[in-house]
């Protein structure tokens, strides 16, 4: 008689704790749905991130920042150069042409130039295989652009504006050194699409009075 009075308590005092522990559960989940949603905010270049704020009905992702194009480490074609900067760039890679090393300048130019090393251009105005970098060496050591090396001065004479994506200026440079003076024509093409989309670079760059004769046989 004590055994089972005291299981049947046992059994009723058990029951009035799980009611208790259902309903405290049923609270708590009733008090995290009504708490408002809060995101956070990421940091953006005005300051650090402000605190935590609750999320409006409406906002989106505008927080995130747009990326923006790195400038470039060396002297090469880039996002930030207009169709002037790209060429006085090239004019003062050239007037340089051997700092840090030798023919560096030379280099800057190859990186500029807009064509096709798988194929055969008229970057000088003649139709030449220039894929390999040391071709396109030897030509700027020919009569007609060796100018270009170490110049001492140069003058935008002229310019045309052809399109958009084509401008054309015709350069008087002087070398004091090899006491020369020519003229140059550098055209100036904007790259249309993919991944270097309004980037200048140069489609092609002739020498006054340079002929097809002057050319063959140099590479």
């Amino acid at each position: 008689m004590t055994c089972s009075t005291s299981c049947s308590g046992l059994h009723v005092s058990s029951a009035i704790g799980w009611g208790q522990l259902r309903h405290s559960h049923r609270g708590l989940a009733a008090a995290v749905a009504a708490r408002p949603r809060r995101r956070l905010r990421l940091p953006t270049l005005a300051g650090p991130a402000p605190a935590d704020e609750p999320l409006q009905p409406g906002e989106g992702g505008s927080d995130l920042l747009v990326p923006q194009p790195k400038k470039p480490s060396k002297l090469e074609p880039s996002f930030w150069l207009s169709r002037e900067d790209a060429l006085e760039a090239q004019l003062k890679a050239l007037q340089h042409n051997d700092f840090p090393a030798h023919d560096s300048g030379i280099e800057a130019l190859y990186r500029f130039a807009a064509f096709d090393p798988f194929a055969r251009t008229s970057y000088f105005g003649v139709n030449l295989d220039l894929g390999q970098f040391e071709r396109f060496r030897r030509i700027f050591y020919t009569p007609y652009y060796v100018t270009l090396l170490n110049l001492s001065a140069w003058e935008v004479t002229s310019s045309l504006e052809v399109s958009e994506r084509l401008w054309v200026a015709r350069v008087h440079v002087q070398n004091s050194y090899r006491k020369e003076e020519r003229d140059y024509q550098f055209t100036m093409e904007r790259r249309l699409g993919g991944r270097y989309d309004g980037v200048w670079y140069c489609a092609k760059l002739l020498a006054e009075g340079c002929t097809a004769q002057s050319l063959y046989g140099v590479i």
